[in-house]
């Protein structure tokens, strides 16, 4: 596949509601303090910036974009900041002009590609897309948590979703589970509760018997997660645990 391609599905691994949260998970002491410096963040202030196929150098047949992200203000945030654009470009953050520069960078060689797609086929209909909006999902004094929900064409018989949370905390590490809850196995059990119970699949016997796929018929916890005040939310991508056409699956626990 293509250099776009690749990037794309590396950096970007790509929004509704939970219908419910039904389990909570176990209070054992494990919740970990993600602090890692004396400095506590402040209230966070962002800086929207958006784009569109103008964004772009192309004549004729562009490839549709609309692009909705953000970076924080305060200097407070610079650590995070550079970690939010490394996610974002695998470059450091430097700068207003830098950080859309490299977003424009990046889309130019998105439409690159769909110029070589059209070359390929030049009969096809289809032009490449990608829809994307970021958002705050969660700050406080020790680390942020934000969502990014994507929207993909690069050819083929249908677009792919994303939605994928990042976690980061002040010092500017990007955050695991294992960050937060030392006894993952308690957390994967009321996880595995709260999914079933969603997705309405009994509480007792194969976690595939309504038509998942889980591999080995064994639940695990995603890799797409954010950790709120009161709430842990996960994120199967499609084609993780169901078929494209089952979607994404997000789900809910109470802290």
């Amino acid at each position: 596949m293509r250099n776009i391609l690749i990037l794309l599905i590396a950096v970007f691994y790509g929004l509704v509601s939970c219908k419910n949260t039904p389990s909570k998970i176990p209070n054992d002491n494990t919740e970990k303090n993600t602090s890692v410096e004396e400095i506590t963040l402040p209230s966070p202030q962002l800086e929207f910036v958006t784009f569109d196929s103008t964004a772009v150098n192309c004549a004729t047949r562009c490839a549709h974009f609309t692009i909705k992200s953000f970076y924080f203000k305060p200097k407070e945030f610079n650590k995070i900041n550079d970690a939010w654009s490394q996610v974002l470009f695998e470059k450091p953050f430097n700068n207003k002009e830098k950080f859309v520069d490299n977003f424009r960078d990046m889309l130019q060689l998105f439409q690159n590609e769909n110029d070589e797609f059209k070359k390929e086929a030049p009969q096809s209909p289809a032009f490449y897309e990608w829809f994307e909006t970021d958002s705050l999902v969660f700050a406080d004094a020790n680390y942020v948590s934000i969502l990014r929900d994507q929207y993909f064409y690069w050819g083929g018989a249908h677009g792919q979703s994303l939605m994928k949370y990042i976690n980061i905390d002040k010092s500017g590490k990007l955050l695991e589970i294992q960050d937060f809850y030392q006894n993952t196995d308690s957390l994967k059990i009321a996880a595995e509760k709260s999914f079933r119970s969603q997705y309405s699949i009994p509480e007792t016997g194969s976690i595939n018997q309504t038509g998942k796929m889980f591999e080995h018929d064994q639940f695990f916890l995603p890799e797409s997660f954010s950790v709120t005040k009161d709430s842990v939310i996960f994120v199967f991508q499609p084609y993780e645990v169901a078929p494209y056409a089952a979607g994404i699956h997000r789900f809910g626990l109470k802290r």
